[in-house]
């Protein structure tokens, strides 16, 4: 046995040692003091518009050719939960995501139409400041057009932008 062997096997002889010496005693943990009360309450899903992020994102869309272009109006809304406790003034709002609403004029839009849409769009959003979504996950890129609604994570169309996905490609990640 080399002589790193023979360290190991003294090693864990004294931790079988050690660990014989400790049998049958019981151990307590220590009491933890809560930090803060709990106060029950009832969880609702919420929303809040956020005004200053929308006013970036309107001066984003009228220094963009292509979205300025399609009419884009960008909303932006956290999305998460409040504790609606009676008699708690304001309560709590707990923001789980932002999700950002954008309404396209015109109709008549091909995949590939949109899709290039969708590459400014996330271009945009990605501008903003970290500190001004709120948040601890990526939100939902909702497109309306034509009298019709289609949704993607934007967790998803990130890394397919990265990866060179365009156009119609892109439009594969939306509902």
């Amino acid at each position: 046995m080399n002589s790193g062997g023979c360290a190991l096997g003294t090693l864990l002889a004294a931790l079988m040692i050690a660990m014989a010496g400790l049998a049958g005693q019981t151990t307590t943990a220590p009491e933890i003091a809560p930090t803060t009360e709990y106060i029950a309450c009832a969880w609702n899903w919420h929303r809040e518009s956020l005004p200053e992020v929308e006013a970036l994102l309107a001066e984003a869309v009228a220094a963009t050719e292509s979205l300025r272009g399609a009419g884009a109006l960008i909303t932006a809304v956290a999305f998460g939960e409040t504790c609606g406790t009676p008699g708690v003034a304001g309560g709590q709002f707990a923001v789980m995501q932002t999700d950002f609403t954008v309404t396209l004029a015109g109709t008549g839009y091909s995949d590939d139409q949109l899709g290039a849409l969708v590459f400014d769009l996330v271009t945009v959003i990605d501008a903003l400041p970290d500190e001004m979504i709120p948040g601890a996950r990526s939100g939902f890129l909702t497109l309306t057009f034509d009298g019709t609604w289609r949704q993607a994570w934007l967790h998803d169309l990130r890394p397919a932008i990265e990866n060179g996905e365009r156009g119609a490609a892109l439009m594969s990640y939306f509902d």
